[in-house]
């Protein structure tokens, strides 16, 4: 019942496909049909439960690129903590995370180092259609960023439609904003994106992804073809 990592790794977590406020330690994409991502040096031990509950711990240590979503990097010799715990509820997961480390401000002309925490909450269940969140806070404690707090929420929705061979359809709405108080709204972004995946066959599938960016105006588009073999898989993508 427990799993105990150490070295180069990939850390992800969270219910969310396409717009993920929990993309902490990787760059996972949806359009990379190898799913790749630059690992992690960290210790991560995990816990499962006969109840299908689970809680991880990790440290990262010697990460001095920019992970996940983040802007700066880390303090190169100073370790990074972090957890999380998941348990089931009414049919359902709800899960908490959090996570600690110190910023290296260097890339903006300073010298200053300063500790940012991100609390974070999510959840999924399965009504019909499935439906999940997840909502992050980050507190960064710093003179030279103008604000400190940085939210991040993610609203989404699944289902497959008995059409043909069934139309696999994701619809996630994602929102962002910074603010020098907890419950201040100063700036934010909103992006909305759908996600639809049908089989032709055995051996080929149909995607597309749309995107839009409701403060630009804008939308973008993504369509693929996937035809896979015994040992090879020919993927053809057009954005």
């Amino acid at each position: 019942q427990t799993e105990t990592r150490i070295g180069l790794q990939k850390i992800n977590f969270g219910p969310a496909h396409l717009l993920r406020s929990l993309r902490w330690f990787d760059q996972l994409d949806q359009r990379d049909p190898l799913q790749l991502t630059d690992g992690v040096y960290a210790l991560r031990f995990k816990y499962s439960a006969l109840n299908n509950a689970n809680l991880g711990l990790w440290g990262l240590y010697g990460n001095n690129e920019p992970k996940g979503y983040e802007r700066l990097p880390s303090v190169e010799d100073k370790p990074e903590f972090g957890g999380r715990l998941q348990y089931p509820l009414l049919g359902g997961e709800l899960a908490a995370t959090v996570h600690t480390r110190t910023v290296d401000a260097s890339a903006l002309q300073s010298d200053t180092e300063f500790p940012e925490t991100r609390f974070a909450l999510d959840g999924r269940w399965e009504v019909i259609v499935g439906m999940w969140f997840e909502g992050m806070l980050q507190y960064q404690e710093t003179p030279i960023l103008p604000y400190k707090w940085t939210k991040m929420v993610t609203l989404g929705m699944d289902y497959t439609f008995g059409i043909g061979n069934g139309i696999y359809v994701v619809a996630e709405h994602f929102a962002t904003a910074l603010s020098d108080e907890l419950f201040g709204w100063d700036e934010d972004e909103q992006l909305s994106a759908i996600s639809l995946s049908y089989p032709i066959g055995l051996f080929d599938n149909l995607s597309a992804i749309g995107y839009y960016s409701w403060n630009r105006e804008e939308y973008s588009q993504y369509l693929s073809w996937q035809r896979t073999y015994d040992n090879l898989v020919i993927h053809v993508s057009v954005f």
